[in-house]
């Protein structure tokens, strides 16, 4: 009795289990819907930008003719006393020229809650900035266990 139910189970799990060919033609439909859902949406490589240090996330403004990058730092991690070169840049969209650079330790997340002004966060100084785009300087900096400096 439990001879057959344990082949009885064996065989559900097989006949359960997708052989690597229904795998991959599951893969291609998956592609071929992808690409039929994404109609009118094209990606094209814009150019490579010299960064100072590891590009994070790239945020692109809706108005504005600039993009910002928020990078890692140069390697040293948390225990490196110098603020990394460029941990926030802002670039022209149409030229690829630097406008502005502006230090943080380790910059990882940009967001932009509206068009004039950034957020990025800080991780190693474990602090959230809010950047003025206008005038291209920190308004203040918030972290979790304090009040907003």
């Amino acid at each position: 009795m439990l001879r057959s139910a344990s082949l009885l189970l064996a065989t559900l799990l097989v006949a359960s289990c997708s052989t690597p060919q229904s795998k991959k033609e599951d893969a291609v439909a998956s592609i071929k819907e992808l690409a039929a859902n994404a109609t009118g949406i094209k990606l094209h490589f814009i150019k490579r930008i010299k960064t100072d240090a590891q590009p994070k996330q790239v945020c692109l403004h809706p108005l504005r003719d600039e993009f910002y990058v928020a990078n890692l730092n140069n390697g040293g991690g948390a225990a490196t006393k110098k603020l990394g070169p460029g941990s926030l840049q802002i670039f022209s969209l149409s030229t690829f020229k630097l406008l502005h650079s502006e230090p943080a330790r380790t910059a990882v997340e940009c967001f932009l809650p509206d068009n004039d002004h950034l957020l990025y966060s800080d991780m190693f100084r474990d602090e959230v900035v809010y950047f003025d785009l206008k005038i291209r300087a920190r308004c203040c900096r918030a972290r979790p266990s304090s009040q907003i400096q």
